[in-house]
């Protein structure tokens, strides 16, 4: 990533110049934004990132890994979940369901499409979806938690 191509810190004495501001700001803007991606919450997505093209940004970006790399499972559940942030449920399902036809027991992008899923209202879907991803990893609380709200 080239935010961490070179040091970007001052030293605690200095006073950081308008660059190392920008490239600080970039990082801490790229860590909220994933962050909220790996929460699979597109609301609160949606909410963090407004109308800005962050979105289109990030979607671009994760199509750009799936080029490279159309066997990489997570680049799949990312761009889904920011498609589902801009409100492209059903698009982000079918990117969903290629994350989990490649890696059927990842219980992240399970999750992802199961809230997809509610969202949709087909709740016997994302239950079963809530479920598998429980079996998977059962500290998984969301998905405990969405899964409560889907019955």
């Amino acid at each position: 990533m080239k935010y961490f191509s070179k040091p970007i810190f001052a030293k605690c004495t200095q006073r950081p110049s308008p660059n190392q501001l920008t490239l600080r700001g970039g990082i801490c803007g790229w860590a909220l934004a994933r962050a909220h991606a790996r929460s699979g919450d597109s609301v609160a997505m949606s909410a963090y990132l407004g109308t800005s093209d962050t979105f289109d940004g990030a979607i671009a970006d994760f199509s750009a890994a799936i080029e490279a790399n159309p066997g990489y499972e997570t680049a799949y559940t990312h761009r889904g979940q920011m498609l589902r942030g801009k409100g492209d449920v059903d698009g982000a399902i079918k990117d969903f369901d290629a994350a989990i036809k490649i890696n059927p027991n990842d219980s992240q992008s399970l999750y992802s499409r199961g809230s997809a899923l509610a969202e949709k209202q087909d709740f016997d879907r994302a239950v079963a979806d809530f479920d598998a991803a429980i079996k998977l990893n059962p500290g998984f609380a969301v998905a405990f938690n969405e899964r409560g709200t889907a019955h």
